[in-house]
């Protein structure tokens, strides 16, 4: 399973796409970033929550967190897997 990784050496402000390192405000414009920091670590800890539950087999959970992870960031990967989980759990 792919895992996203934060690049703190690349990340581009979306308000004025300067690029730069991993702040909480941009250096350029002063835009406030930390939501996407907060964003970014969510997503990563929702990553490493679904591997546990798919390795210990807690579907349920797993669904969950798919379900989840899609939404934050519809991937062709996540959807796959929330497609292989849904069709795969029974109520």
């Amino acid at each position: 399973m792919e895992e996203l990784e934060i690049n703190k050496d690349k990340f581009i402000c979306p308000t004025c796409k300067k690029k730069q390192e991993w702040n909480t405000t941009c250096k350029l414009c002063g835009s406030d970033i930390s939501q996407m920091q907060n964003l970014a670590s969510n997503y990563l800890r929702l990553q490493r929550n679904l591997r546990k539950n798919l390795q210990s087999g807690n579907w349920r959970n797993a669904e969950y967190i798919a379900q989840q992870l899609t939404f934050i960031a519809p991937t062709p990967l996540n959807k796959k897997i929330l497609k292989f989980l849904k069709s795969h759990i029974f109520n």
